[in-house]
């Protein structure tokens, strides 16, 4: 019989992790060169992200000032902090943002000085960027966002509740109204105090700050298990990430998941993207230089065959068994328990992973009792991930859903229903999308609209969208949510190219006649302009879509499902 005194159960809460081997960041980079820091360059493995060593001409009294100054001053991590009459500040970016965004506070923001917006079109901006308005997290995260961005006066933010109280009303009457963050006070449409949080029309123009929460890295991973095992236990670190143990006590739960179990002892890593884990091979490899536990549990239920179990003791005669193979999409795994009948062992349905005694052994798993109550093993790291690729002259495009698609743009000038033949024959159909984010890649495949060589038949492309078959004698489109030619109803995505409804501000609208408009009753197809400043449209249109008459020559995207290469 298995020894339990020192069991412990393992699972593991797995965030998907960017591993790219490109670690710098340039927001650390040009605030390292801003104080004349020295700057290091990230280690070749990517376990140590960029650092700046530099000496700040501040004086602070306490280590707890010269640290909270650091992290104001400096994008990153602060490592180490000195107090003196100058300041010395150790950081790492342990994260970093993509071209254009600055590391800030945690977050990833991007400010253009040269363009103002109203409200409703703020978040749509940002969105076709991938990110969304900036919120504010702190009242001193003002004087932050002030010394990094050059030239900001007063722009569209939102607020947390707390922030509530601070907020003054400007605009009176009925009108729409958002929150600004006024820094200089003064604009032609109001004047308030500098670094004031207003309330005013949304109509009114005012700049914006995009931001988005940065990907977790390797480097991050890293500094992570470095801070919990200060504070906490000690973690095992691994290839994959790091794993560390619950404090409390735990019985296999219901329904064979463990995710609760570690979402407390995980949340300091704020991370929300979860699956679960099961101890393959790697992960057991892994394990086998640490001295830590004689006995851990894992998650789900083994491949057990029960014929060979002692129906009297309850133990397997053979000393071990295998876990099979990974699912290949690898989402919400569990290890198969074969349910045989006449068994006599049915709370023996757990495995134990049982630790050798010398170091450097693999780890064995065997079975273990389902109510023995023991610490539950949470991991931080990484999903394995599948390899895609692409057909020639195709182009690699996540879905919002996880799902990989390649998509291609087709020069040639054909009708709607020719369209799609084409791209039945290329193995797919006419393409579609479920977000801006992957509306705008398709722009960016488009030739550009400006070039005099390009053809007018290519400034617009058909996508995989048709009238909706009640609405095909209907001028323009219903107010009503529950009508079928509600406005985001009104045209269906067709062989499941697309699952979600095509927003309000996605349309390309002509002056004062909202799309799709259905004009002459015969504009049954969905096609992408390239072009928002096409003659027909309204100034400063912000959509791409128009509905047209399905006869009409465009060119093309097709989509299909990605290849999945073997890793």
């Amino acid at each position: 019989m298995l020894l339990v005194n020192n069991l412990i159960f393992i699972t593991a809460l797995v965030a998907l992790v960017s591993c790219q081997n490109d670690a710098e960041d340039e927001s650390m980079k040009a605030a390292c060169a801003q104080f004349a820091g020295q700057y290091t360059r990230p280690t070749s493995d990517n376990l140590y992200g960029p650092r700046c060593n530099v000496m700040m001409r501040a004086a602070t009294k306490t280590q707890k000032e010269a640290r909270e100054y650091c992290e104001l001053q400096l994008p990153g991590r602060v490592i180490e902090s000195n107090p003196g009459p100058k300041t010395m500040c150790l950081v790492e970016a342990t994260t970093r943002c993509r071209k254009g965004f600055v590391l800030v506070l945690g977050m990833c923001y991007y400010f253009d000085k040269t363009k103002e917006w109203e409200y409703s079109y703020a978040g749509a901006e940002c969105e076709r960027i991938f990110s969304t308005v900036a919120t504010l997290p702190h009242t001193y995260a003002v004087g932050v966002w002030k010394q990094r961005f050059a030239k900001i006066g007063q722009v569209w933010i939102q607020i947390t509740e707390a922030h509530e109280h601070l907020v003054k009303n400007i605009s009176a009457g009925d009108k729409p109204r958002g929150v600004a963050l006024a820094f200089s006070g003064q604009h032609f449409e109001f004047i308030v105090a500098p670094n004031s949080l207003v309330r005013i029309d949304k109509e009114y123009k005012l700049q914006i700050l995009c931001e988005y929460k940065p990907e977790l890295t390797l480097a991050e991973l890293r500094y992570l298990g470095d801070r919990f095992s200060e504070m906490y236990y000690p973690v095992l670190m691994m290839e994959s990430g790091f794993m560390t143990r619950s404090s409390s006590h735990y019985n296999r739960p219901k329904e064979n998941t463990y995710n609760g179990m570690c979402h407390n002892v995980l949340k300091a890593f704020g991370t929300t993207q979860k699956v679960e884990f099961h101890p393959d091979n790697d992960t057991l490899r892994d394990m086998a230089g640490h001295k830590s536990i004689s006995f851990s549990r894992t998650p789900g239920v083994s491949v057990l065959d029960l014929r060979k179990m002692n129906t009297k003791n309850c133990v397997l005669d053979s000393d071990r068994f295998e876990v099979d193979n990974l699912r290949e999409d690898y989402e919400n795994y569990n290890i198969q328990f074969r349910v045989k009948q006449n068994i006599v062992c049915d709370n023996m349905r757990s495995v134990a992973v049982v630790h050798p005694r010398k170091t450097g052994e693999t780890p064995i798993l065997r079975v273990m009792s389902d109510s023995q109550r023991a610490p539950v093993w949470c991991k931080l790291g990484f999903t394995p991930h599948l390899k895609y690729e692409a057909d020639p002259g195709y182009v690699l495009v996540p879905d919002m859903y996880n799902t990989m698609y390649q998509h291609r743009f087709f020069g040639q000038a054909m009708t709607w229903d020719k369209a799609e033949g084409y791209c039945v024959r290329e193995g797919g159909h006419l393409s579609g999308f479920n977000s801006f984010k992957v509306m705008n890649l398709l722009l960016s495949l488009m030739p550009d609209h400006n070039d005099k060589n390009t053809p007018s038949h290519q400034k617009a492309s058909w996508l995989g969208a048709k009238k909706n078959p009640k609405c095909l004698n209907r001028i323009g489109f219903s107010d009503d949510k529950d009508d079928p030619c509600y406005r985001t109803k009104n045209m269906l995505w067709q062989n499941n190219v697309a699952t979600t409804e095509i927003t309000n501000s996605m349309w390309l609208d002509a002056p004062n006649l909202p799309n799709p408009d259905n004009a002459g009753r015969n504009q049954h197809c969905l096609v992408l302009h390239a072009n928002r400043n096409v003659y027909w449209a309204a100034k400063n249109g912000q959509g791409n879509l128009d509905d047209d008459t399905c006869t009409r020559e465009f060119s093309f995207f097709c989509q299909k499902l990605a290849k999945k290469i073997p890793v």
